[in-house]
């Protein structure tokens, strides 16, 4: 008796999770992304300009008075961290896409599991955080730099101090 009506319970049908619905992509993070990877890539190139620039103002090795050189070689290694810094941001949105379409995907097939569903909107949570973030880092580079520029122009533009110019 009680083996049959073990059977008859394990036969009987189970209810099905209620499905959660189509996750669809989160259209603020997407056009706040929009805004954001336009001003890493003009930021980057903005940051090549400047070192060409300096570069180009670097006079020919001489004995004595490198005092602007070594200003400019200063601003370049800041500018070489500052671009490293950058350099680390796009692979920081690539990663957020790939974890969300990770997360989508787990809420898709384990319907019945909530947990997924909330892991997919901390993530869009994080991003949001993560997009001010970069935006506000780059204004503070921007502004760090054209700082430490302008309050050296004249020994970044001409580093040895001469009325002839520095190009030879």
């Amino acid at each position: 008796l009680n083996i049959s009506f073990l059977q008859a319970r394990l036969t009987v049908a189970r209810p099905i999770a209620p499905k959660c619905g189509f996750i669809v992509s989160n259209e603020r993070i997407a056009q706040l992304l929009g805004l954001v990877k336009p001003e890493i890539f003009a930021f980057r190139e903005t940051m090549v300009n400047v070192t060409c620039w300096i570069h180009h103002l670097i006079p020919k090795i001489e004995d004595g008075n490198d005092f602007g050189v070594a200003i400019q070689e200063k601003i370049l290694e800041r500018i070489a961290a500052v671009q490293k810094k950058m350099d680390e941001l796009l692979p920081n949105i690539n990663k957020y896409l790939s974890e969300r379409g990770d997360a989508v995907a787990k809420a898709s097939k384990e319907t019945h599991v909530m947990n997924y569903r909330s892991l997919v909107h901390e993530k869009d949570r994080d991003m949001f955080q993560e997009a001010r973030v970069i935006l506000l880092d780059i204004r503070s580079l921007y502004t760090e730099l054209y700082d430490v520029i302008n309050k050296n122009l004249d020994k970044v533009t001409n580093p040895k101090g001469e009325e002839k110019s520095s190009m030879y």
